[in-house]
């Protein structure tokens, strides 16, 4: 395992009424949890050309940076990835996708987007948490209303992970092969877990988890 500091973005903790940050570390082959939404209330996304585009830059940026994209879902006002990093820092991968997006809606001379960037680092080897991370991603846009079905939604990888079809973006490996090969199992533990009871507090939990605020579920 290799740590490397990449600054002092992370959890905000107060100590002796002074506010202050959390020096971050880079964990060599670690998974990050990532949500980035905008700080203000206008749409990331706002017609089908702008989902295109981002999934282009998120195929490119993959590549260049060295990381592999477990799960991902764009919602109109925000996105989620799910990454496990190779050998550069995550942070950097992030403002050059944000940034260059934001270039798409120079040229269109259009205004309003920012940025507003969370990264959860998950415990190694935490197979769970994973899991339930990419579920929680995957279920976003029924829960969001946009959609009753995960498999309705086209902006995810969750048709990629359930055989459907190959988004040239996810690596299946890494969720699939914990389902022992067999795309249609990592589909029924999705699915099972919409209109459930449940689900709700699941969501809430994996939540917590995500931001270190419970060990487990």
């Amino acid at each position: 395992m290799m740590l490397m500091p990449i600054g002092n973005k992370g959890v905000i903790k107060q100590e002796g009424g002074v506010m202050h940050r959390r020096r971050r570390y880079w964990v060599q082959g670690g998974i990050d949890c990532l949500y980035d939404a905008e700080n203000v209330a206008i749409d990331l996304f706002r017609r089908a050309r702008d989902y295109e585009v981002f999934l282009c830059l998120q195929s490119i940026c993959k590549v260049y940076f060295d990381f592999r994209v477990i799960a991902y879902c764009l919602m109109p006002n925000c996105y989620h990835l799910l990454v496990e990093k190779e050998h550069k820092p995550i942070n950097k991968a992030v403002k050059w996708l944000n940034n260059t997006y934001l270039c798409h809606f120079r040229k269109k001379k259009e205004s309003g987007i920012a940025f507003e960037t969370c990264i959860y680092e998950m415990p190694q080897h935490d197979d769970n948490l994973m899991l339930c991370a990419s579920r929680y991603i995957h279920m976003r846009p029924v829960l969001g209303g946009l959609v009753r079905r995960t498999i309705d939604y086209k902006y995810s990888s969750y048709n990629t992970l359930s055989g459907s079809i190959d988004d040239g973006i996810t690596d299946t490996s890494i969720i699939i092969d914990r389902f022992f090969g067999n795309s249609d199992y990592y589909a029924d533990f999705v699915n099972d877990a919409c209109g459930t009871v449940e689900m709700e507090n699941m969501v809430f939990k994996t939540n917590c988890i995500i931001r270190g605020k419970i060990n487990s579920l």
